[in-house]
């Protein structure tokens, strides 16, 4: 429109108008263009960090907030650009929990990098200069004496614990057979897995082992009789009960074929068996407490929940149980989510174990075979040591177990350098053999590693298993 001469007032506003609307657009230009700027910094920005490993210092959820920010301010200065999408974030790692570990079977689990609970004493903790202090080292002095090679079982035929073909080839004479005969003849008592110091398991166990050699029908049964009677006993029970009990039961129907003898018992049977590994008892699951507990509380549920796993044949379970054993005795790349309690006789509190490595010391002492967390049990790090019960409970879950696992093949008498050999060597060169109940041991650590623990005494039924001087030392 043309500007009147003849209002010079009207004609200046109309100038100064037209230049401010002028610096106006321009303003606007300009905040347009530095806010693209800014755009693609902060873009790229955020999609920088977020696909650093999975380490980034800005939520996803933020970048994607500051992205539509920076949209929206487009949008309301007439823009019609719109930032890129940032990048997606790159997976982080799982994180491992060590309070419920994971129950996924694998050979090879990440070791853990949380400290376990528990505080060493002064005199178990390690130096820079561990050698010059005495206190632990797992260099000095070299290791005990090497047991003999591992000898495998044979694992031919069924049998989770021994099959009907090798029990033909043992002797229907000698002292040890006359033992077992005693014990199957004569009455097992009631089952009941809330009595943590029940023999009947291993009564009943007898009773199995002796129709499998001689085909004798009242045997087999005994044995279902008793097998009807245990279900349910587990209610109310505490871990270690049903930890001790269960193993022989599962073992006895095994021996018997239950599932030829009494097919529709042993669908119960077997039903029952599957969810008791899991079921909350008083003071946990059997598979809670053998993935927490790296004593003989857990051993003893770990050997009940691999007899399970294998009279099932959950290949996936008796897996899981693998793992958790193998890391127990040392291997912690396996297996590393125990809940540990004092160190006191850990060569190395900060990667706590089942069993001490090779070469282990404490003040210059060799505690290569140390039980650590049932050692603990018999007071804080001292020598000589103190013997307890402890120790060798803890070894007759750990053997059972690892029978059940060699025989479905894993090589668990090999694992950590023969731990369970080194074991026994530390107990018996400490003077504190087993003894009692204990001492069904022997004969099987002899059989598998070729040692010479057992006298070639008959042998007493044990807490969780029996019988060994027969099945192994004949």
């Amino acid at each position: 429109m043309p500007i009147s001469e003849d209002n010079p007032r009207r004609s200046r506003r109309a100038r100064v108008s037209h230049v401010l609307a002028s610096l106006v657009v321009a303003f606007a230009v300009l905040i347009v263009s530095v806010l693209s700027v800014v755009e693609e910094i902060s873009v790229r920005t955020l999609a920088g960090r977020s696909g650093n490993g999975g380490q980034s210092a800005i939520p996803e959820h933020a970048a994607e907030f500051s992205a539509r920010m920076i949209r929206a301010r487009f949008a309301s200065n007439g823009s019609k650009r719109t930032a890129p999408t940032p990048q997606a974030r790159a997976t982080e790692a799982p994180v491992v929990d060590l309070v419920i570990p994971m129950t996924t079977p694998s050979p090879e689990v990440a070791d853990p990098t949380e400290q376990p609970a528990g505080t060493a004493s002064p005199e178990a903790t390690p130096t820079a200069n561990a050698e010059a202090s005495g206190q632990a080292s797992t260099s000095s002095p070299p290791p005990a004496t090497p047991g003999p090679v591992v000898v495998n079982p044979p694992t031919s035929g069924r049998g989770i614990i021994i099959s009907a073909a090798e029990i033909q080839a043992l002797p229907m004479s000698g002292a040890a057979w006359d033992a077992l005969k005693r014990a199957a003849d004569g009455n097992p008592g009631s089952p009941n897995l809330a009595d943590r110091d029940s023999r009947t398991d291993v009564y009943v166990l007898a009773k199995a082992l002796v129709y499998a050699r001689t085909g004798t029908a009242s045997y087999r049964n005994d044995v279902i009789g008793a097998l009807r009677a245990v279900i349910g006993t587990e209610v109310g029970a505490i871990h270690m009960g049903v930890g001790r009990g269960l193993a022989s039961y599962v073992f006895a129907a095994d021996l018997i074929d239950l599932r030829s003898a009494d097919p529709a018992f042993e669908a119960t049977f077997r039903g029952w068996l599957s969810g008791l590994p899991d079921r909350e008892l008083v003071d946990g699951s059997l598979t809670f407490v053998h993935e927490q507990r790296a004593n003989n509380h857990g051993l003893h549920a770990g050997a009940s929940r691999a007899a399970v796993a294998a009279y099932l044949g959950d290949t996936a379970e008796l897996a899981r149980v693998a793992t958790v054993f193998r890391g127990w005795t040392g291997e912690r790349a396996s297996y590393a989510g125990f809940r540990y309690q004092e160190l006191w006789w850990q060569s190395n509190p900060a990667a706590p174990v089942g069993i001490n490595p090779p070469g282990a010391t404490l003040n210059g002492q060799n505690v290569d075979g140390v039980l650590p967390d049932d050692q603990r049990r018999t007071g804080a790090f001292a020598w000589p040591p103190s013997c307890g019960g402890y120790t060798h409970e803890a070894m007759d879950g750990s053997l059972l177990t690892a029978e059940i696992l060699q025989r479905a093949g894993y090589p668990a008498y090999a694992w950590s350098s023969n731990a369970l050999l080194r074991a026994e060597q530390w107990l018996q060169s400490s003077g504190c053999p087993p003894s009692g109940d204990n001492v069904w041991n022997l004969p099987l650590l002899d059989a598998r590693y070729g040692s010479h623990f057992w006298n070639g005494a008959v042998v007493g039924p044990g807490k969780n298993f029996a019988w060994t001087d027969w099945l192994y030392g004949s």
